[in-house]
């Protein structure tokens, strides 16, 4: 029977996130300029056969565009300098979308009634830089509400516009200033220039009593800010081309993300010195999204551009669990699950719900040490449960218990040790009955190369004779290798290993060779026998330092149970 919308036009203040100055939920902003959802409204709430085609008709060659068209006709087409992109049915929907590579000309929707008449249409044309500023004027009362927009030199609109305008007033007071940009901080009032946002402006103007007020507007000649970025590519190498050429700004961040804006783990990006172009440094395969912004002197970024990339003959990729790992890189779950702060990812607030990410590697030596960034709604202790892998076929951990309340929109990062360490490649999955938003996880990575090493936790390990038994290795006969990778004894080094053994021989030859940066290390260790397990301290006999591997090889005449090393 009706409709409520909360709220219909954007207000000043109760920001979401805070960091603007104003609610921008509505469906027209505080300028009174109508947003792409407003069309939505219109399209289910009127009769009158309408069409609204977006995103303006301005990017990069190739840069595959998400093109939507609203409307509350039955049938639309899309057409791309006269070649048609297809026909949906709408089947009394109101929405359809197309993925368009981008090519300049004219992007052109129409919608056809039941009978297959074309009825009407809306169409976006390509534009060049901001030429000139147009005033419109609309009287309402005793005030003139005026319109400006940039146009080239052409006359077309200039929908991506953001130059700074000069608002000129005769024979009237200009009231104040508004471009709609829940992120400009500028005042309203008392002044005579802002810039423009999305190619518009709206200025207020009360006319002088029996005085017929004119208005003018013209363009900031010093301040240019950029309002295009064209990237191009060769391989990994990317380039940039600025709009316009003379913009004061060329500030410009880069990121390689995933098609989500999740930071990459398929590869990195290396910036030139300037920051107008940049190479992807590839590790994985898969498609990455390489992000190139500007924020045209402002403490925000103005826009995003992006490139697609597609890496192959890399291989497969793995996450690695001791960088932070977004809540939004989950793999999959049990329900629908909605976007979190920040990137994160935000449970339902009735049922159960696991969030599962797959393929972390946490190499042979593991971790048993979490922490998780949440952010619940309810400020009530509560309890989740950590797995590894899925819930329906994996293995649980612990009951989790939270009690840090709750900030609103705010993560509280909170740490679990876990009863074991996850090793190798595995997935990790976490259990929740209430709604959290979850920004994502990091483990701890452990000082592998001095902990007390379990034999049996080794790398590698074959020989003529030998059974593993718990964390010990039993019965080491002739010719038993054990290897131990990722034995990083950083600047501080090690000259001395503690061994735990016990043995029915009176002498057993143990070679340790360590490899390392400058080449491979012998060192002969005789162990003596016990018949209950001992421990003690060998030399080394100098320092070893930085990234090794290291094998102990026992030599013919060993009968041995080694339990345990751990380098000093």
């Amino acid at each position: 029977m009706g409709q409520f919308i909360w709220a219909g036009q954007d207000y000043i203040g109760e920001p979401t996130p805070y960091h603007t100055k104003n609610s921008y939920l509505g469906h027209i902003d505080t300028a009174g300029f109508p947003k792409d959802s407003y069309y939505i409204i219109k399209a289910a709430w009127t009769d009158e056969p309408m069409v609204h085609l977006f995103p303006y008709w301005d990017f990069s060659p190739g840069q595959p565009i998400d093109v939507r068209v609203y409307t509350n006709m039955p049938k639309i087409e899309l057409f791309l300098n006269g070649t048609s992109l297809g026909v949906k049915i709408l089947n009394g929907g109101l929405t359809a979308d197309w993925c368009v590579s981008y090519e300049p000309g004219e992007l052109r929707a129409v919608a056809y009634d039941i009978g297959d008449n074309a009825v009407v249409e809306s169409a976006r044309k390509s534009f060049g830089d901001a030429a000139d500023a147009v005033c419109e004027i609309e009287e309402i009362g005793e005030l003139l509400f005026v319109t400006v927009t940039a146009s080239d030199r052409d006359g077309n609109p200039v929908e991506n516009a953001n130059n700074r305008v000069y608002v000129s007033v005769e024979n009237g007071e200009l009231l104040g200033l508004d471009n709609g940009d829940s992120t400009d901080t500028e005042q309203y009032q008392g002044i005579d220039n802002k810039c423009l946002f999305n190619g518009k402006l709206l200025a207020i103007v009360r006319p002088f009593p029996g005085k017929d007020a004119s208005v003018s507007a013209r363009l900031c000649k010093k301040d240019i800010p950029v309002r295009k970025i064209e990237l191009t590519s060769t391989g990994y190498d990317i380039k940039t081309k600025l709009y316009p050429a003379d913009a004061t700004y060329s500030d410009l961040h880069w990121r390689l993300t995933d098609v989500g804006g999740i930071d990459s783990h398929l590869g990195k990006i290396e910036v030139s010195p300037d920051s107008l172009s940049a190479k992807v440094l590839p590790s994985a395969d898969g498609d990455v999204y390489v992000r190139c912004g500007v924020k045209n002197g402002r403490e925000h970024l103005a826009f995003y551009t992006h490139i697609v990339k597609n890496i192959t003959g890399f291989g497969q990729s793995f996450l690695s669990p001791y960088d932070f790992i977004s809540g939004g890189l989950y793999s999959h779950s049990n329900v629908t699950l909605t976007n979190g702060n920040d990137r994160g990812v935000a449970t339902p607030r009735d049922g159960e719900s696991f969030v599962c990410f797959s393929g972390l590697d946490f190499g042979g030596y593991g971790s048993d040490e979490v922490e998780i960034g949440l952010f619940p709604l309810s400020r009530d202790p509560f309890t989740f449960e950590i797995w590894e892998g899925a819930p329906q076929n994996g293995s649980f951990l612990l009951d989790a218990f939270y009690d840090k309340g709750s900030i609103w929109n705010t993560y509280i990062d909170v740490k679990y040790k876990l009863p074991r360490r996850l090793r190798g490649v595995t997935d990790f999955s976490l259990v929740f009955r209430q709604k959290v938003h979850i920004k994502g996880f990091r483990f701890t990575k452990l000082a592998k190369a001095f902990e007390k090493l379990p034999a049996s936790g080794n790398d590698g390990l074959y020989g003529d004779s030998y059974r593993v038994a718990g964390d010990a290795i039993e019965d080491i006969g002739n010719n038993v290798s054990i290897l131990f990778n990722d034995m990083d004894f950083g600047d501080l080094g090690t000259d001395r290993i503690s061994l735990c053994w016990r043995s029915r021989c009176e002498k057993n030859s143990m070679l340790t060779l360590i490899e390392d940066k400058t080449g491979e290390h012998r060192i002969m260790l005789e162990l003596p026998g016990s018949e209950d397990y001992i421990d003690d301290v060998y030399d080394l006999g100098r320092k070893f330092f930085g990234n090794t591997s290291i094998r102990f090889l026992f030599l013919p005449g060993c009968n041995l149970d080694l339990k345990w090393v751990r380098f000093m």
